[in-house]
Parts: structure tokens; C-alpha cells; sequence
């Protein structure tokens, strides 16, 4: 199934890709940040629940054939590298 990338299902599966990039960044930090070995289990858990979900995101945007937009994943992950600051 073909998707033109501007759709408004190019522009979800996009947002997302984006979103997961920068929680991935942004888990990671937070896990290696924390004192108490049980709340950064628990935080690597989650970043890669984050993983799993950008994985399946990124096979979706293929077969939809919308890909990944790079522009915006990269804002994103600016953003959250802005935001340690």
C-alpha cells in the first residue's frame, strides 16, 4: 500500500518516528542519570519498549512507503538535547 508522504497518515507515522528518536535519547540519559539500580531498570525498560515501538514504526513507514523524515527526527532529537540544558 502506497501513502503519498504528505497524508495525514505519512505526517502521524512521521511525528511518531520523530517522537520515539527523541524518548530513546532522552530514556537513555534519564537511565544512566539514576542512582537506585531499580528506577533505572525500570527506565530501560521503557526506553526499549521505545525501541520496539520505533522498529515496528519504521517497518510501517516502509510499507507504506513513506520512510522517515529525517528533518524532523532531527528537530526532535535537537530538541531533546536542547532541553538538557
Amino acid at each position: 500500500m502506497l501513502v503519498p508522504g504528505g497524508s495525514p497518515i505519512a505526517h502521524h507515522v512521521h511525528t511518531h518516528l520523530a517522537g520515539s528518536a527523541a524518548g530513546i535519547d532522552l530514556f537513555g540519559r534519564s537511565a544512566a542519570g539514576l542512582l537506585d539500580p531499580d528506577a533505572a531498570t525500570l527506565v530501560r525498560d521503557i526506553q526499549e519498549e521505545l525501541l520496539d515501538e520505533r522498529r515496528r514504526l519504521r517497518r510501517l513507514a516502509d510499507d507504506l512507503g513513506v520512510g522517515e523524515a529525517s528533518l524532523m527526527t532531527l528537530a526532535a532529537r535537537a530538541g531533546e538535547r536542547a532541553a538538557r540544558l
